[in-house]
């Protein structure tokens, strides 16, 4: 009887009842429940999925960027090279003629608002101290910079070289936030407008590309100008790079954040990047 008994319910184990005409809880369970699961399972396989593809999305950026970050730390210390091997006579001859490079440009005398970085020698950059007194002399408009903060820095406006003083850590020539002359802040460029705006850089393609040192001063200018000038319906100013021969490349390498110069005025003819000359 015992043995009967185990018989009947292995039997009926094997066809889903616990007990003869009855079904199991699992068996009875709406079919619309196990759907569900099934979305449930579905839906975290995708959400799973899509954290993967996420990871590795970011993985490859951040991958990417490292590369980017090692090819302009090698591109700069390549042309800080060749600037070092310049001796000073040699940066100021070619700078010499770098600048009648610009000033014998045929728009120049009709430039009259002038944004341009003061050279410092310790930088070995083209130099533009002569090229600042020549602009006040001609009674340009003349707008020089000042750091302000991190990436952060203004163009204000200059009556004479004198209003000029070192500023640290390198000691560039940078003006006063006011103007001792008359006790108020000097004009910004960004509020007065700008046709010529003379940047520096590491190097420069031929395509406008520029590299600068690492501080992000210019690009983060840059852009908030051409923004602003496009808000206003303004025409925007003509961004060019001043450089030595060694420092235009064939190609230079670049983020997104990075922005192109429209001419680069070389101690040869001007490179005209954008059609913009």
């Amino acid at each position: 009887e015992n043995y009967r008994r185990r018989v009947e319910q292995s039997i009926q184990r094997e066809n889903g009842s616990s007990r003869p005409g009855c079904r199991t809880a699992t068996a009875a369970a709406p079919a619309g429940a196990s759907a569900g699961r099934g979305r449930k399972s579905d839906e975290g396989v995708s959400v799973m999925r899509s954290v993967a593809r996420m990871a590795k999305s970011v993985a490859s950026v951040s991958a990417n960027q490292e590369v980017l970050k090692g090819r302009k730390g090698s591109m700069r210390a390549d042309v800080r090279s060749k600037l070092k091997a310049m001796t000073s006579e040699q940066a100021r001859e070619e700078s010499r003629e770098v600048l009648k490079s610009l000033t014998s440009w045929n728009m120049f005398s009709n430039v009259k608002r002038i944004g341009l970085y003061v050279s410092c020698p310790n930088l070995k950059e083209v130099e533009t101290q002569d090229l600042l007194r020549i602009c006040l002399d001609m009674k340009k408009d003349c707008f020089v910079p000042k750091l302000t903060g991190k990436r952060e820095m203004q163009m204000l406006k200059v009556a004479d070289f004198s209003d000029l003083r070192p500023a640290p850590p390198f000691n560039i020539l940078e003006p006063d936030r006011e103007d001792p002359a008359t006790g108020k802040h000097r004009p910004e460029a960004m509020d007065e407008g700008l046709d010529l705006l003379l940047v520096p850089g590491l190097a420069f393609s031929a395509e406008g590309k520029r590299l600068g040192r690492g501080g992000g001063y210019y690009d983060s200018y840059i852009e908030k100008l051409l923004q602003k000038s496009s808000s206003e319906g303004n025409e925007r100013p003509l961004i060019a790079g001043l450089a030595f021969s060694c420092q235009v490349v064939p190609d230079v390498p670049c983020d997104s954040h990075d922005m192109e110069v429209d001419a680069i005025f070389t101690a040869a003819d001007p490179i005209d990047c954008k059609g913009k000359l």
